[in-house]
């Protein structure tokens, strides 16, 4: 049985039919070993290409897109709400400067995208993405649902009475859950392409925003 030759010319030895070439010193290979490293290499196959043809051909048939995009509009959802709820709190919608003290929520809420934004996004290229996006919702969960417990003490009563403190104290929880929205919208927005096909990207884009 011959063996196969790897020589540094570029030109394979006289004689030695299926030769290959690479840089080094001249060496000699097994065929054995030469057809088990051939097979591997055509078999490897890197995870994002078998993941790409096991995708499904439909957006709605994709599990672990639907599952993203519902966990989106829950807390989406949830953050609208506690919005309402807070703005009742502070007076509702029989006040006359409504228009200022939903700006002021408005601006409480998103001020940390801006501030918390650039370190999010070095966060999701370095840290896992999925349990980010988890723990991001379950604080934002927790700060919400703390807050009539928290509405409830004396003190923080007293500030609500007063029109001084009453809407800054309101718009308080909105930071917090700002500032976890703003962790959570980077992962999100990395994780989607790697959960569908390359011509699902604008449709699933346009779904989830």
């Amino acid at each position: 049985m011959n063996d196969i030759h790897f020589h540094s010319t570029g030109n394979p030895p006289q004689g030695c039919s299926g030769a290959f070439t690479a840089w080094g010193r001249v060496r000699t290979v097994s065929p054995a070993l030469a057809a088990m490293s051939l097979h591997r290499t055509k078999g490897a196959m890197s995870p994002a290409t078998r993941r790409v043809v096991r995708l499904p051909s439909l957006l709605l048939s994709n599990r672990n897109f639907l599952l993203l995009w519902a966990a989106y509009g829950i807390s989406a959802f949830g953050d609208h709400l506690s919005e309402m709820a807070l703005l009742q709190e502070a007076g509702g919608f029989a006040r006359d400067d409504i228009t200022r003290v939903q700006a002021l929520m408005t601006f409480c809420f998103f001020a940390p995208f801006v501030v918390v934004g650039p370190l999010a996004g070095w966060w999701a290229d370095r840290f896992s993405r999925k349990w980010t996006m988890i723990a991001a919702d379950l604080i934002r969960a927790a700060v919400i649902c703390s807050v009539p417990l928290v509405f409830l003490l004396p003190s923080v009563r007293g500030m609500l009475g007063d029109p001084q403190w009453r809407d800054f104290v309101v718009a308080a929880p909105l930071v917090a859950t700002g500032t976890f929205a703003a962790l959570f919208s980077p992962c999100r927005q990395a994780m989607v392409p790697t959960l569908i096909r390359n011509d699902q990207l604008v449709r699933a884009n346009a779904m989830i925003s």
